[in-house]
């Protein structure tokens, strides 16, 4: 499965923000996350939030590297 996730920076918050279909993206995952009766929910539950970590954890090591450098 290939996943995707976008983010925009936004001029007048002045911060990145997930675009809309990631936004959406996030929103089913985590309403399959916390529906009890969603058929696979344990598997895809996993995945989701596995996948959300190694965003999470990649992002974080550029972030630190960057801000070393500076």
């Amino acid at each position: 499965m290939t996943e995707s996730m976008t983010f925009i920076w936004h001029e007048t918050k002045g911060e990145a923000l997930p675009s809309p279909t990631t936004r959406k993206k996030i929103d089913d995952w985590k309403q399959t996350v916390a529906d009890p009766e969603c058929p696979g929910r344990a598997g895809r539950s996993v995945y989701y939030l596995d996948f959300l970590g190694d965003v999470i954890a990649a992002l974080q090591e550029d972030y630190d590297s960057i801000m070393e450098s500076v």
